[in-house]
């Protein structure tokens, strides 16, 4: 960019500020995952946006990032087209889903047919889908400069660290309560201001892997220090209790609520993008040097090892009882009949939003638990079925350009690695938990992964993160 991002200017602030009070909002209100906050934070996800447009410097990114990145922007518009082509009454009607017919000619109503089947839900799904992208892209911009990328992080990681702190308050005070609300669900597991243990679970790792890659990076000087094993160890040791208490008391935190919640896809999922968090941050080290990194890491596993014995006596129960558990075989019962309707539709699909009402439909006695199903539990699954296979390609192909370029990052930057290895990491992390839940579908949770990948996306490349740092 021919202009440097200005990050103490006053338009600067007026994009920034917001976006930080958005972050903290997302997970106050039940997640953001009812109509009105969802709306909120919609809302504010477009007037940033509209804020950021305003900027002439960010604009001048905004069209460096649009060149650099055309291709999976090209495809997520090809999706947000489609979406409003199912969601269209225009579209051919040799196209649209037979159900409007057959309500039409049994209710005697003149209704307008349609490829969506719930023609609402289509609508609250894209702007959904809209704001979340909002985000990771002012996110990008934002997180060009070094600085402001730090801020970023730093907020998110004191943001997630007060949640845990309220959520383990909540949980050994009795567990009845989700902020003035009487607890109506998973009485036995921690959720912080979420309503479901999984989800939260998701985003405390997210917020774990933040917290623990910025302890890792705060101590790397000493781990590369041309000095005695015996005294980088008293070294490390003294500047962590000395000068990142509070980080390692955050870290603390995080792991104490992810354990209590008793989420074992999140829970291990977690662990994974944790254990290749700290690797690729210490790769390439001298021998040397790789006595104290892997100290580190196993520091890191003793520790979660040890809070979890401590504190996750149900997840343990869950994890052992994994094999002989009746939901296990039911949730494959429902990808086998998410599957069967996919294969209906494969092409079109049945609308966004649109899995709930098809999938009772589909139900009836076949799958044997009383539950509402109104999550396929399998988030690539459920967008197949509501968009139709090519549609979902093309969305998971566009997020999966984006991880290309934190995963590339990791090998493009000598130093400055924090953020392109969060990032990769965190996509890990979510990606792994949406094959067995459906987190990334809470809007918290999307909001602050899309952050994450945003800033680790303008962190990543080399060439441009030098000369925004300037």
């Amino acid at each position: 960019p021919k202009t440097p991002l200005d990050s103490n200017s006053t338009p600067f602030k007026l994009v920034l500020y917001p976006y930080l009070a958005l972050l903290c909002f997302a997970p106050l209100p039940l997640a953001s995952n009812r109509p009105f906050p969802a709306a909120l934070l919609a809302l504010g996800a477009g007037l940033l946006l509209l804020t950021s447009i305003a900027y002439s410097e960010l604009r001048i990114q905004a069209r460096v990032q649009l060149r650099r990145y055309k291709a999976p922007f090209t495809l997520f518009g090809l999706v947000c087209l489609w979406i409003l082509f199912q969601w269209s009454t225009w579209s051919p009607a040799a196209l649209h889903h037979p159900v409007w017919q057959f309500t039409a000619e049994n209710l005697s109503l003149p209704l307008k047919s349609r490829i969506s089947i719930n023609p609402d839900g289509t609508l609250h799904g894209l702007m959904n889908i809209l704001t979340y992208w909002s985000i990771g892209w002012v996110g990008l911009l934002l997180g060009m400069r070094q600085r402001t990328a730090d801020i970023i992080l730093k907020t998110l990681i004191v943001t997630g660290c007060c949640y845990a702190l309220y959520g383990i308050i909540i949980y050994f005070s009795g567990n009845n309560s989700i902020l003035v609300y009487e607890k109506w669900a998973y009485h036995t597991s921690l959720t912080s201001t979420f309503v479901n243990r999984n989800s939260y679970a998701t985003y405390a790792g997210l917020i774990l892997l933040l917290s623990v890659g910025y302890i890792c990076q705060k101590i790397k000087p000493i781990t590369r220090a041309s000095q005695s094993f015996s005294i980088k160890l008293k070294a490390l040791i003294e500047f962590l209790f000395q000068h990142q208490l509070w980080a390692i008391i955050g870290a603390l935190l995080l792991v104490t609520s992810l354990a209590l919640t008793a989420s074992r896809a999140g829970t291990l999922s977690s662990l994974v993008a944790l254990t290749v968090l700290v690797l690729f941050l210490f790769k390439r080290n001298s021998a040397e040097e790789k006595k104290i990194n892997w100290l580190v890491l196993a520091s890191i596993v003793a520790t979660t090892v040890f809070l979890f014995i401590l504190s996750a006596g149900q997840l343990n129960t869950r994890l052992e009882g994994m094999l002989n558990t009746t939901s296990t075989p039911v949730r494959w019962e429902a990808y086998l009949l998410t599957l069967q309707i996919i294969a209906d539709t494969p092409l079109l699909g049945m609308g966004l939003g649109g899995f709930e009402d098809v999938f009772q439909h589909y139900r009836r006695d076949t799958l044997r638990a009383p539950f509402l199903w109104d999550k396929a539990h399998n988030t690539y699954l459920e967008l197949a079925l509501e968009l139709g296979i090519p549609a979902a390609l093309l969305y998971f192909t566009a997020i999966a350009l984006f991880i290309r370029s934190a995963f590339n990052g990791i090998a493009q930057r000598r130093s400055g690695k924090l953020y392109p290895t969060v990032g990769f990491s965190a996509a890990l992390l979510v990606c792994l938990h949406s094959l067995l839940d459906f987190s990334l579908q809470i809007p918290a949770v999307s909001v602050t992964f899309a952050a994450i990948l945003g800033i680790s996306i303008a962190q990543s490349n080399r060439k441009q993160a030098r000369k925004t740092q300037r």
